[in-house]
């Protein structure tokens, strides 16, 4: 019962062999020393008959006791065909004779008595090992039946557990090369990922040089037009412009060297992709009015419409219009234009106000269509007629 206590436990899963291993092992040594220690095999052959030297005493007490009868006889045939006269002597010397071989004869049959005793223990002690022999050989029957259980168990799993070994070494095989596939792409993806945050780097401290130089342009050439009027104005802005588109050319050919077109052309399908998924958020986003929106910080939104009317604002005033139109010239341009260089959009380049990704998905034909942003003026127009 202790060796199945301790072997259950260990045919649970997951098996471990090695433990497994050393119970049987341990169980089988103990088994045979107990098997070997067994030397009650020959008692019963040996209790069968009583011993020799049991039998040797008992025939010498039965002749002694046949010897002691026989005299007994004799001094009784003696006493009984004596004389009346006979003498007392012999009869008294009789007597005693005759005492002490009853004497003899009783101490003979004691020690026969307790010798019969004996051979009754010893019958008993025999039939005890008998009993106990018979034990132990169906005990150890049992024992080896269950050894053979326990082996043919462990060989099945040992069997398992070659098969699972041999099915995760082909897996590792297997999935070595994917691995290593997976680790040489992930080496490539951070050394491009390097490469272009330098490269965004360098673009974007370009951008803010060509910015500066743009904003200078603008204030030398605001500076001129307040100096020189007429055509000297009108030439230094043709040369100003012509600096400005020349610094762009620069620059465009500066951007196509740092950023390949093929570069270009990966990362504007980047970022439409991503665009078009946001803008499906946007619009799963609205058709699904049920769910809760994040938290997020409250859009401002217009006062109240009796607040709005209540204000001391002049509503609909033409002068309101005038002053809100804010820093662009688009109203008065259109409403009251005069013979004069209109410079309120004069370096108004979109690449300042762009971001590094809105600048990568701009190609450079677009960049290269946009030429009014710096308009000429109507006087510049007039003299590049043909005459």
């Amino acid at each position: 019962m202790r060796f199945r206590d301790q072997l259950y436990p260990l045919l649970k899963d997951p098996v471990d062999p090695v433990l497994l291993d050393q119970l049987l092992r341990r169980e089988l040594d103990s088994r045979s020393a107990s098997a070997a220690a067994l030397h009650l095999t020959g008692i019963p052959e040996e209790c069968r008959e009583p011993p020799g030297e049991l039998r040797r005493l008992e025939a010498q007490l039965e002749a002694e006791l046949q010897e002691a009868r026989s005299r007994n006889g004799a001094v009784l045939q003696a006493l009984q065909g004596a004389p009346q006269g006979a003498p007392q002597g012999t009869a008294l010397s009789l007597l005693v004779d005759n005492r002490r071989l009853s004497q003899e004869l009783q101490q003979a049959q004691d020690r026969l008595q307790a010798l019969r005793l004996q051979l009754d223990r010893l019958q008993d002690a025999r039939d005890e090992a008998s009993s106990r022999v018979s034990n132990q050989q169906r005990a150890t029957q049992l024992l080896q039946t269950e050894l053979q259980d326990s082996r043919a168990l462990l060989q099945d799993r040992d069997s398992t557990i070659q098969t699972l070994q041999s099915r995760l070494r082909q897996s590792q095989t297997e999935a070595a090369p994917g691995a290593t596939e997976l680790e040489k792409l992930r080496t490539r993806l951070l050394q491009m990922e390097a490469t272009l945050r330098s490269a965004m780097g360098r673009l974007s401290s370009l951008l803010e040089e060509r910015e500066d130089q743009v904003r200078k342009l603008k204030e030398t050439l605001r500076r001129h037009q307040g100096d020189e009027p007429g055509e000297s104005g009108d030439a230094s802005v043709t040369k100003t412009h012509t600096s400005i588109l020349a610094e762009r050319d620069r620059g465009n050919r500066e951007q196509t060297h740092v950023f390949p077109p093929s570069v270009v052309s990966s990362q504007q399908e980047e970022i439409s992709k991503w665009k078009s998924r946001a803008q499906k958020l946007k619009l799963k986003t609205r058709l699904d009015p049920e769910k809760p929106p994040s938290p997020r910080t409250p859009s401002k939104r217009p006062p109240a419409l009796g607040q709005f009317l209540g204000s001391p604002k002049k509503l609909d005033s033409p002068k309101s219009r005038f002053f809100d139109a804010g820093s662009s010239s688009d109203v008065l341009s259109r409403t009251y234009r005069r013979k004069f260089f209109d410079n309120s959009r004069l370096g108004a380049v979109r690449v300042s106000l762009m971001t590094d990704d809105d600048l990568l998905c701009v190609p450079d034909a677009a960049l290269d269509s946009e030429k009014d942003w710096c308009p000429l003026s109507p006087s510049q127009q007039d003299m590049c007629k043909t005459q």
